[in-house]
């Protein structure tokens, strides 16, 4: 980096840098615009709540990002009449000038269907900006009226020109019994498309992880927020709470009053860690309720796991 020059990315995603570059931490770094709630839809796209923003200051500077998983980082040159789309996990830096921010997302299935939310990154603006892609990356150029259909999570990016929906496989017994699960993306050009041969769902169940999880909300409702429950009606607000929980991508399991030391109990399914957290600090933040507590849910078979796995500690004292 030359002296001046600036490149924003998500906080924690540094690898390396030289004495030269500074950095600055904040929700609106790069330029981003939307405040808060365009914080939280960052968070929602899979990316962080707060941007740092990399400066070389009084001379040359390095300054190093890596991949999350092995893979590709792919220069990309956003431009005011060309922005893209990226898979959730694509966004890695850019200058400022680019705007990211969250552009699709829907929730897959339900009931025996199972499946996950599935969410993807917008790049807008002007500027350059760097974005990762797993696996091999294999690329095809659309024609007009030309459509692929894809796993989601093959999807790595593709141009806006590109129209993209995700449609239900047809057939019963290529619903159940197909593989590829019930859900496909279909993408039409014109434009070009990258798709990505590992995903990190797959490779979550390859290893025996999993990143989505169960979270235990719980809170107390603050005066105004007291009238707002008698106004609209316990049903009511449980909409309003599901209705919230299905925009990040996750499914309402339970929702409780209690009116004691805790006034509110959510269980939320199907989300992961930054999700929940912008769920919790969304609603902290209007004020309606307040001590916001999160619990990440376990199940009985995660603790018999956690109980086969040996730990090298020493208590205080011995």
């Amino acid at each position: 980096m030359q002296p001046g020059d600036r490149i924003f990315a998500e906080s924690g995603q540094l690898s390396w840098m030289s004495m030269a570059i500074q950095m600055q931490t904040s929700t609106t770094a790069g330029g981003q615009q939307g405040g808060f709630l365009g914080a939280i839809g960052r968070a929602v796209a899979g990316g962080t709540l707060f941007m740092t923003e990399y400066t070389a200051v009084g001379g040359p500077g390095l300054l190093a990002f890596a991949a999350k998983l092995p893979g590709q980082i792919l220069p990309m040159e956003i431009t005011p009449s060309q922005g893209y789309m990226v898979h959730r996990h694509g966004f890695m830096c850019a200058t400022p000038g680019v705007q990211f921010s969250i552009g699709f997302q829907q929730r897959l299935g339900a009931g025996i269907f199972g499946g996950t939310g599935f969410r993807l990154q917008r790049l807008t603006g002007q500027g350059a900006a760097w974005v990762e892609l797993n696996g091999e990356v294999v690329i095809y150029d659309l024609q007009p009226g030309n459509t692929l259909r894809v796993h989601p999570g093959h999807v790595g990016m593709y141009q806006e020109s590109v129209q993209f929906s995700i449609q239900t496989v047809p057939g019963i017994k290529n619903a159940l019994f197909g593989g590829a699960g019930i859900f496909l993306a279909s993408l039409t050009g014109p434009g070009r498309v990258w798709l990505q041969s590992m995903t990190m769902p797959h490779l979550a169940h390859a290893t025996g992880g999993d990143d989505m999880g169960r979270y235990l909300f719980q809170g107390s409702y603050s005066l105004d927020g007291i009238k707002g429950v008698l106004k609209e009606g316990g049903t009511g607000r449980r909409k309003a709470i599901e209705d919230a929980v299905k925009s990040l991508g996750g499914k309402l399991e339970a929702y409780y009053f209690g009116f004691g030391e805790t006034d509110v109990y959510v269980i939320v399914d199907g989300i992961d860690n930054t999700t929940a957290a912008a769920f919790s600090m969304g609603i902290g933040s209007t004020g309606a309720v307040s001590n916001v507590k999160t619990t990440v849910l376990l199940t009985p078979e995660e603790i018999d796991a956690a109980g086969k796995k040996a730990i090298s500690y020493r208590a205080p004292g011995r």
